[in-house]
């Protein structure tokens, strides 16, 4: 897509073109290929086409998007993409920065992915976070907002989308959304109760499984 970038470090203005296009007609993914391969430039190359995605995404109506995405998709759907639409449609009611999707398959996440949503999606296949054995989605949603931040993804006073199951025993199950607001110290709900430190007893799970 950027094929003179194979020998120069700018693209044309044609190209550009191309990219940003791309991007608004709503394609799943944009590609290098002789540019990175065995082009001279091919850090500037990712590098541009990152800024072109970046500008042309700022320009997309995604209430539009999420709209049209919907009335072309058969019903009815199953409980994961009810629940992935519906995650999608409140971050832009919140203006939420970002969505956490808790998944054991990442399938939650692809589901999400289908609605184009304009906040950054943290969840298994799409940003990597290893951590230690933990009990209870608290414990993960918490884990999730400290890597957040620590990214630059959301700042504290931030709404965050989270989708998880009723129980992390029972996998593919994603069938519960919360709203909750990135604090100093964790996070709060809507109705801005800080959530304890303290979480009740529940089964203990490996978080290998919820891999974001």
């Amino acid at each position: 897509m950027l094929q003179s970038m194979t020998k120069c470090p700018t693209p044309t203005s044609a190209e550009c073109s191309d990219v940003a296009n791309a991007v608004l007609d709503g394609t799943d993914a944009v590609m290098l290929s002789a540019e990175t391969a065995k082009g001279e430039f091919p850090v500037e190359a990712v590098a541009t086409m990152s800024r072109i995605c970046i500008e042309a995404e700022g320009s997309l109506n995604y209430s539009r998007l999420y709209a049209k995405t919907r009335e072309a998709t058969p019903r009815p759907v199953d409980v994961c993409e009810a629940v992935s639409s519906s995650a999608v449609e409140t971050a832009l009611d919140v203006q939420a920065k970002l969505i956490v999707s808790l998944t054991d398959s990442g399938f939650s996440s692809l589901k999400i992915a289908k609605y184009r949503p304009k906040a950054l999606v943290h969840g298994r296949g799409i940003s990597v976070l290893r951590v230690e054995t933990m009990t209870g989605t608290d414990d993960l949603i918490l884990k999730a907002i400290e890597f957040a931040k620590a990214r630059g993804w959301i700042d504290n006073g931030d709404m965050v989308v989270v989708l998880h199951g009723l129980t992390e025993a029972l996998p593919g199950m994603t069938s519960v959304v919360k709203i909750i607001e990135a604090q100093p110290y964790g996070y709060a709900s809507p109705m801005h109760q800080k959530v304890p430190k303290t979480v009740a007893p529940q089964k203990s799970t490996s978080l290998s499984r919820f891999t974001f």
